[in-house]
């Protein structure tokens, strides 16, 4: 590390080094230092550290730098002056500040001392401060701080030598204390001996523990252990130490910033072991799940600490003389420095060993193995379905059962679930199946015989055998009654029992498996507190098991999917509060950092930073999923939240036994497909896929990127008793059709039958439906279905339900069908997102009111901005904008339309009626307008400027986004403050809102400008309407043009 030495100047006024731009070179900078405030403390910089951040910062490499900037977050000196009200300190105190000099003081995590990680948290270089003025750190003559962000330095350490603490020293001090590795005689491994890992190492020792020093070559050995104290060294690279010293250590610190293998530390944890990430390598790293699954492991991530925790480091550091070596340099040698650090960055020092296949129950013993008098074990026949080789087909199989011993219970298998697992094995895509092999681990029946010892059942009892048959019972994790982790398991499927024959299954209830494996992280890791809020991430067999299980316990369920398929399943049938879909970006943005916890079912390959965000701070992230291929872990999100990603693997006897128990309690069962044993291949091939039924109808759908339409033959669902059915007559085409058609958010599945504008007349309805009947005209908008219980669904906003079901896209309903929309002859829906429509209204310029018409009533109405006399602007003025210019006007209020070009105003103000119409880009012209307007209704989708809009609202004003930019917009956030003003995006309506927007529609003779085509021309419309040539809004005839082909 390398610290600067820097002579001081007056009290405001300041001088230091700054950056001026991205090449990261730093030159002289004068700038002025606030007054001592009454909390302030002033300080003569003496010492501050250079630490890898300055750098990224310097040359703006995480996109967030304001130049001009004087880096610097490791500072010490000596106080010069303090404010009236300061308490702690006074003129002459060794003094340092660390990577914060402010946050709320309010928040969890303040009054949980750990302000590090405040949303509001202020870092001491390069951020805002309150008065909006950027802070400049360390770099500099001297430095002025609220005193609660003040560390003492402990009088017996050197000062250059103390300040890389304030950063490196506290980064490792607080994952140690916070994750319980203090503990003398603990076994911490330290990767990387770098800044941070140097220091790692010290506080290491001085809390009693043993410490190895991980790196990819022996080159720094003798250092790590002759000078610094470690207790061993592990070269990474080399398979055989790594192999020696697999399963030893309670946890590691990973300081290394570059990307490098994370299975050979894991490998290296002892059962529940913990990997710290403390490192920020800017690319994800590869985590292979099955080594967290297998051990109950976990990969979390820390950021600096606590104001508290900085100064307990400190004074430790004062008690045990701890200080980081350094290279003293001058000020003017700081450029060379930071070059050189630049150098010694360890990417390609960090390339940790070879990969190893799972550790783990799997993996036997040979010096260890059991032993037992063979004479004493006789055989019983057995018949089952076993796979002979890799095809993983499944033949009739006669084999031995040994005889019933004094322990034993003997049952008659009644029935057994079919795991993913079982599929796994018997196509040997784990690479240990052993052969012939009967699988099988959820197995129920009813005892038949037990031994002369047994105590604990009795001939007639219904009992069941779940993944394993056997373990050590004197290892950690069995007197842990965690036998589920003990090395020498015995699986109930594909292992070996004592006696060297291989274990065979049978069948099961699917909670023998499925259901310990969700249990059992709830209750382990604290999640089974009433209240909480928990992520299930996948609806297959063990997804649905831990929504049953979660509820039961009384927690708030989320259900994640990667489409809309399964909202219905998910809420109405299983009792999920919310239902979130991981691909669409605003209702995962809307749901950052709300989780307790995320149970990840999930066995293929998926991203993590996603679920990383809906965790709120400490939030756990538990694998119980097992993906082949390793999967991108983004180190980041862990650091800065605190947050951990742990694996975990069915339960312990114990564990099981809780969990049936509650079942039975609440009668929690697996949804199951009963079938026989004749059946099994054909199953187990289902497995791999799926399928559905129902009735047939016709449509245009995209079939591929290019989103050309083409006639598509599919099923739509029988006529529930809630369904209403009718023929589709006319549907329009909205923009987000063209996106979908097209894949342009990344979210399609196809064959798509797009449109969500759909009016007809009803044909049959179900036997429970009341409000309509056999004639009715009758309309379907951008939803089909939600869950009804949530706030929003009571509130009458099922657009925000978390499991509301979209009317198309390839999603699924609730009976696991696609929901193709209105680009099709008939439709079926639930009669709670049936729209009525007035019998005065055309249907054909109807239809877009269902989308267009409430994306812009909607926002009228919930921000109060439909009171006659008020003052509304519209910007746009296309499908959207037109519409909201026909209902603002209705409403009684003054109507300005915003645009770019005056290309517009004769068809706005002359036709539409609006009051008046602006050009955004006269500088004049919005100029005279700013401040006039309660609000704003933005409809344009590209890419444009708030900060004009903003500058038109009144105090209190609300600028409100309808139309979606691909792109991220600039925001200013100064007009937000001093105006007390919002910005806010609003998507559709309710089904209240929308009833009562088109009964509007039709008191007031509302419609859509609209231009009629038949469905041949389906195709050429959309090329229009990606060209911007339509006015306003295409609508296809359906009925009279869309005819089947042979």
């Amino acid at each position: 590390m390398y610290y600067l030495s820097i002579a001081p100047l007056n009290k405001s006024e300041a001088f230091g080094l700054a950056a001026k731009d991205e090449s990261g070179v730093l030159s002289p900078f004068r700038f002025t230092r606030r007054e001592t405030g009454e909390k302030d403390v002033r300080l003569k910089v003496l010492f501050c550290g250079i630490c890898h951040t300055d750098i990224c910062m310097a040359k703006n490499e995480w996109g967030i730098t304001t130049y001009p900037l004087v880096p610097g977050h490791e500072i010490v000196g000596v106080v010069t002056e303090v404010g009236a009200k300061v308490t702690k300190f006074k003129a002459g105190d060794k003094v340092g500040v660390g990577y914060m000099i402010s946050s709320c003081g309010s928040c969890d995590t303040c009054t949980d001392d750990q302000e590090n990680y405040c949303p509001k948290m202020v870092v001491t270089s390069g951020g805002k401060y309150y008065d909006d003025t950027i802070t400049q750190g360390g770099y500099s003559d001297h430095i002025v701080c609220e005193e609660d962000y003040i560390i003492r330095i402990p009088e017996n350490l050197p000062l250059d030598a103390a300040a890389p603490l304030l950063c490196a020293g506290v980064a490792v001090y607080s994952p140690l204390k916070y994750h319980g590795l203090d503990k003398p005689g603990m076994h911490i491994g330290v990767v990387g001996l770098g800044g941070l890992g140097h220091v790692a190492v010290k506080f290491a020792k001085a809390m009693g523990l043993k410490v190895t020093v991980i790196s990819t070559s022996d080159r720094k050995r003798d250092e790590a252990i002759s000078r610094l104290g470690a207790d061993q060294f592990l070269v990474s690279s080399d398979p055989e130490q790594m192999k020696d010293a697999t399963g030893t250590m309670d946890g590691i610190i990973d300081t290394v910033c570059a990307t490098h293998p994370l299975v050979p530390l894991l490998g290296l944890l002892k059962y529940k072991g913990k990997l710290v990430m403390v490192g920020a390598p800017d690319k994800p790293l590869e985590l292979l799940v099955f080594p967290l699954l297998f051990g109950k492991k976990m990969v979390v991530g820390s950021m600096i600490g606590g104001i508290k925790e900085t100064q307990e480091m400190i004074d430790l550091a004062g008690i045990h003389n701890i200080t980081a070596d350094i290279e003293l340099i001058s000020a003017a040698y700081v450029n060379t420095a930071m070059e050189r650090l630049a150098k010694a960055d360890p990417k390609g020092e960090t390339t940790f060993g070879t990969k190893r296949g799972p550790e783990g129950p799997l993996y036997k013993d040979e010096e260890n193995k059991y032993t037992r008098d063979l004479d004493s074990v006789l055989e019983k026949e057995a018949f089952g379905l076993a796979a002979k080789d890799e095809s993983g087909v499944l033949s009739p199989f006669s084999f031995s059962r040994r005889e019933t011993g004094e322990k034993d219970v003997r049952f008659k298998v009644l029935f057994c679930g079919i795991c993913h697992t079982d599929l796994s094995m018997a196509k040997n895509e784990w690479g240990f199946t052993n052969y012939p092999l009967v699988p099988g681990h959820e197995i129920v029946g009813v005892v038949t015989e037990v031994g002369a010892k047994m105590t604990k059942f009795n001939a007639g009892d219904k009992v069941g055998v779940g993944y394993m048959v056997s373990s050590c019972r004197s290892c950690d994790t069995c007197t842990d009654d965690q036998e589920n982790y003990c090395p020498k398991m015995i699986v109930t499927s594909g292992g070996k029992y004592y006696d060297d024959t291989i274990t065979h299954g049978d069948a099961a209830a699917p909670l023998l498996c499925a259901g310990v494996t969700v249990y059992s992280p709830l209750k382990y890791h604290g999640l089974d507190k009433p209240g909480m809020h928990i992520g299930v991430v996948g609806l297959g067999g063990l997804g649905h098991v831990a929504v049953k299980f979660a509820k039961a316990i009384g927690t708030k369920v989320t259900v994640i999917s990667t489409s809309d398929r399964k909202r219905d399943e998910a809420i109405s049938r299983l009792g999920a509060d919310q239902f979130l879909v991981s691909r669409e970006p605003e209702q995962m943005k809307d749901a950052m950092g709300t989780m307790d916890g995320i149970i990840d079912t999930v066995s293929a390959t998926h991203p993590l930073l996603p679920l990383l965000g809906l965790l709120k701070y400490k939030g756990k992230l538990i694998m119980v999923g097992a993906p082949e291929k390793p999967l991108e872990l983004p180190v980041l999100p862990l650091i800065f939240g605190k947050k951990m990603v742990v694996g975990s693997m069915i339960g312990g006897l114990k564990e099981t036994q809780e969990m049936i128990d509650l079942a039975g309690k609440h009668n929690i069962t697996a949804e199951i497909e009963l079938i026989s044993v004749d059946y099994v291949n054909t199953a187990i091939e289902r497995l791999e896929k799926g399928d559905v039924l129902k009735k047939e109808a016709f449509g245009l759908a995209a079939r591929d990127t290019s989103g050309v339409l083409s006639p598509f033959r599919f099923a739509r669902r029988e006529t529930g008793e809630k369904d209403v059915r009718f023929k589709v007559l006319f549907c329009g085409i909205c923009h987000t059709d063209l996106h979908m058609a097209k894949n342009e958010w990344g979210v399609s599945t196809y064959p798509l039958v797009p449109g969500h504008e759909i009016v007809g007349v009803v044909t049959e309805v179900g036997a429970k439906v009341t409000k309509f009947r056999t004639g009715d005209k009758v309309g379907v908008g951008c939803m089909v279905g939600s869950c009804g219980s949530c706030d929003s669904c009571t509130e009458g906003l099922e657009n925000y339900c978390p499991k509301m079901i979209q009317t198309y896209g390839g999603l699924k309903y609730y009976d696991d069908t696609i929901t193709y929309g209105g680009y099709s002859d008939h439709m079926v829906c639930d009669e709670g997102f049936i729209v009525r429509i007035p019998d005065n209204l055309p249907l054909d310029a109807a239809a877009p009111l269902l989308c267009a018409g409430v994306t812009v009533y909607s926002p009228l109405k919930s921000h109060g901005l439909d009171k006659p006399g008020m003052h509304i602007g519209v910007v746009g003025l296309g499908g959207l904008g037109h519409v909201a210019v026909k209902f603002a006007k209705v409403m009684g209020i003054k109507v300005t339309v915003i645009s770019t070009s005056d290309r517009k105003r004769d068809e706005a103000i002359s036709r539409l009626g609006a009051d008046q119409f602006l050009v955004s880009r006269e500088p004049e012209q919005m100029k005279d307008a700013m401040g006039t307007m309660d609000g704003i209704i933005d409809t344009v989708s590209a890419t444009h400027p708030l900060l004009p809009l903003l500058g038109l609202l009144k105090y209190k004003g609300k600028l409100i986004m309808v139309g979606a930019p691909e792109k991220p917009l600039e925001l200013p956030v100064l007009p937000l403050i001093f105006g007390k003003k919002m910005v806010e995006g609003s998507m559709i309506g309710g089904i209240k809102e929308t009833q009562e927007m088109i009964d509007l529609a039709g008191k007031h003779n509302i419609t859509a400008d609209i231009e009629l085509i038949s469905a041949e021309y389906v195709n050429t419309a959309m090329e229009r309407l990606a060209k911007g040539d339509v006015r306003y809004r295409f609508v296809i005839d359906v009925a009279n043009t869309l005819k089947p082909t042979p």
